[in-house]
């Protein structure tokens, strides 16, 4: 097989991430906002190099997808350097050498590290949980990067798998949270209300937003990670058009609020789908309008998940194709529906449909004590009297008063009855943070797709472009960890992982550094980190 490659260097952001790459064709160049070639060169199939690994999550074994267990699931690809993901089909040459990758050709550093949720800096053993340290990870670690671990010996268990289909048409849809969180606002009637005491005294003023310090992405860093999920997307949609006249469509929405605001960006009312690069970019743009300036919503996680599912995937003429969903969120479901729309509710329709999830969770620093409990968080609830009763990101506490005017309580709207009435509602940590939310790991996991869990939003591009590279390019790699087929870490709990892995194929070594300082290139630690997160299983 020969490719035409254009040997002009793309656009900055691309010559960032794979320096050595080069671009597929004139309509990727266009794309890319390349005017075009200085030369042409051919390069033979078998002449193409191995570039690098991209991890696209993590997730239990399909069957245990309460917890991990013996086993954890790491799921990448593997790129050459002619923009094509490495897989196990027949002939499949790198370096002029036949792709046999086994477990020969994986190694897996035996010194790793659990560490404990929530992930923040600790001064002595007594801020850990039992049996946990207070330390840095490596000894060239600034202090500022002192958590909580446990060392942990991690090794192989059984040998990679190629888990894609490369002979499928092909669904890639995109859902973008969209919700006022993103920019810091606060949903009207929640910021419009002034917080009191249980006597109705005034505790402060009325805050909507939008206000920088609970802003999670103030800059608007997902349009970028969206730039590249989008025009990676038209080189693999070009890579399975030549290679057997495959379509790959792409679909991208937007959800806040309520099913009112799923909106479809591609530009054309017959169809939720685009196959024409050109019609990818005008979708992109179009959501790009949007996300500037989100309204005072809120994340209508579940609901918009079903209704995507419904809208893009239970049509009949794609009974047979490959589908994949990206969801990106900033948070946990802020409505908290107890039975229309659920998680289980989200997970039975997309293994019925066969669409593997992806979740991408941003959850960077934010300062609690600008954010606000949500009365449309708990009144749709029960009252609850402890802890166990909650999801893994919450606790039973009373929430906090709210009035339309001081001198008396508004919210809870059943404080006159009961007081100290006692509600699951969301905890954060001393970042601000929620920490990893295990229903979006077991989706992941029920679908055989990834959960990547991410503290920074400046990393968002380079933890989401490679994703559509796992319609024809994902592998799965078994962990063992010591720490968890003990069962020495309590069960239930979130944990990061610290590990190292490295591939030998045709003649190159690549490696994937899995820890608080993971990501090369510049940048602060948060955007750095890339620790896989995962639950013990119970």
């Amino acid at each position: 097989m020969i490719h035409r490659l254009c040997t002009r260097p793309s656009a900055q952001t691309w010559m960032r991430r794979l320096t050595t790459m080069s671009v597929v064709s004139l309509t990727s160049a266009a794309l890319f906002g390349v005017a075009g070639c200085d030369t042409v060169a051919l390069i033979s199939f078998s002449e193409r190099q191995f570039l690098d690994i991209y991890p696209v999550g993590a997730a239990a074994p399909g069957g245990q997808c309460e917890g991990v267990g013996n086993e954890l699931k790491l799921r990448f690809v593997m790129m050459a350097d002619d923009l094509t993901p490495i897989t196990n089909r027949p002939g499949e040459v790198v370096d002029n050498v036949q792709v046999n990758f086994g477990a020969d050709s994986v190694r897996v550093s035996n010194s790793g590290r659990v560490f404990s949720m929530p992930d923040e800096l600790c001064a002595t053993n007594s801020d850990c949980p039992s049996g946990f340290t207070c330390d840095v990870a490596s000894t060239n670690l600034s202090p500022t990067l002192k958590r909580c671990f446990k060392a942990s010996d991690v090794g192989l268990r059984g040998t990679p798998r190629f888990v894609s289909d490369t002979t499928k048409n092909q669904l890639f849809g995109v859902l973008y949270e969209n919700s006022g969180s993103l920019r810091g606002w606060m949903p009207t009637d929640v910021g419009s209300l002034t917080p009191v005491n249980d006597d109705g005294t005034s505790t402060g003023s009325a805050d909507s937003g939008p206000n920088a310090a609970r802003a999670t992405d103030n800059d608007s860093a997902r349009k970028a990670a969206l730039i590249g999920l989008t025009s990676f997307w038209q080189i693999a949609r070009d890579n399975a058009e030549r290679e057997n006249s495959r379509r790959t469509l792409y679909g991208l929405w937007t959800f806040a609020g309520s099913s009112a605001q799923v909106i479809s960006h591609i530009p054309n009312d017959d169809s939720l789908w685009a196959s024409r690069p050109e019609t990818v970019v005008q979708a992109r743009e179009r959501l790009a309008d949007s996300v500037n300036n989100p309204s005072a919503t809120r994340a209508n996680v579940f609901e918009a998940m079903t209704l995507v599912l419904e809208q893009g995937f239970a049509d009949a003429s794609f009974a047979d194709y490959d589908k994949t969903l990206v969801v990106f969120v900033d948070g946990p479901d802020d409505l908290r529906l107890k039975q229309s729309h659920t998680a289980d509710t989200v997970i039975d329709r997309a293994a019925a449909l066969g669409v593997r999830l992806f979740l991408v969770h941003l959850d960077p620093k934010l300062n609690a004590d600008s954010l606000r409990d949500d009365f449309v968080y708990y009144e749709q609830q029960d009252e609850c009297s402890a802890d166990s009763e909650c999801k893994n990101f919450e606790q039973c506490r009373k929430p906090q008063r709210f009035a339309i005017t001081p001198g008396s309580v508004t919210y809870p709207s059943n404080h006159g009855e009961n007081p100290d009435a006692q509600y699951c509602m969301p905890k954060r940590d001393a970042n601000g943070r929620i920490g990893a939310i295990s229903e979006y790991a077991r989706m992941a996991c029920e679908t055989e797709g990834g959960y990547i869990y991410v503290t920074s939003a400046t990393s968002l591009r380079q933890r989401m472009e490679n994703l559509p590279f796992t319609m024809d390019g994902m592998w799965e790699l078994g962990l063992e960890v010591s720490q968890l087929e003990r069962k020495s870490v309590p069960a239930g709990e979130a944990y990061r992982l610290q590990t190292e892995f490295s591939v030998d194929l045709g003649n190159e070594n690549k490696s994937v550094n899995f820890s608080q300082l993971g990501t090369s290139g510049q940048g602060s630690d948060d955007s750095r980190d890339n620790r896989p997160a995962f639950f013990a299983a119970p």
